[in-house]
């Protein structure tokens, strides 16, 4: 299972929100895991500006930054990965003829 705990956030000059995310699955940090998330301003401020609950608020922030990290692949880039280095007998480096 994939997990993303979010260390850190700061306004972005665009006007969105970036927030500073490490990738876990099965509770450790992948290789390469650590990223930063940019979650579209707007959408962040139709939430926090509706009128749902506080609770509500936060079921659908955790939403927006869910759907946005798997747009980015990060799901499938590990597993793909993953599937491509065990194919390889001796690991890195590997010599391809172009």
């Amino acid at each position: 299972m994939y997990t993303a705990r979010i260390v850190a956030g700061e306004p972005a000059m665009s006007g969105d929100v970036v927030l500073y995310v490490y990738i876990e699955k099965d509770g450790t940090a992948l290789k390469g895991g650590r990223m930063s998330v940019e979650l579209d301003g707007q959408a962040v401020l139709s939430i926090t500006e509706s009128a749902m609950t506080d609770g509500e608020k936060r079921q659908a922030l955790v939403a927006l930054f869910t759907d946005t990290v798997r747009e980015l692949g990060v799901n499938s880039a590990d597993d793909a990965y993953e599937q491509l280095f065990a194919l390889l007998p001796n690991g890195w480096p590997v010599t391809v003829n172009l």
